[in-house]
């Protein structure tokens, strides 16, 4: 048996689960990258004790507002973009002018949300 077989049978199943139900994959995957990348930079930073309530934060914004919100909007956009010759660009622009400055102002105000703190 190949060492990597097994690597290979979960790289399919997900793959599978991503085009059966690539909104609940999509949002699983971007709760589960969001809380690993919390904790990787808390340990690079030094802390001592993991702050549990960010982790939970991210993890929550990523589940709730990144996976499900990128598959809509990509989905829109790769419907609105038809003209082949400035397709790439278009996309990157309605990116970086829609997609961006939203996803942004709903990170800044829900993950302090989740945190428990207040709007002050």
């Amino acid at each position: 048996m190949s060492l990597s077989r097994p690597l290979y049978n979960m790289i399919g199943a997900y793959f599978e689960q991503l085009f059966n139900h690539p909104v609940r994959t999509k949002s699983i995957t971007s709760c589960v990258i969001a809380a690993s990348a919390n904790v990787c930079s808390q340990k690079i930073a030094g802390v001592k004790r993991l702050n549990s309530d960010t982790v939970v934060a991210y993890g929550l914004f990523g589940l709730i507002f990144t996976g499900p919100l990128s598959h809509l909007f990509y989905q829109w956009l790769d419907r609105v973009t038809q003209d082949r010759r400035f397709r790439g660009i278009l996309m990157l622009l309605g990116e970086r002018a829609l997609f961006a400055p939203i996803i942004t102002a709903l990170s800044l105000y829900f993950i302090t949300r989740f945190e428990g703190k207040d709007h002050e």
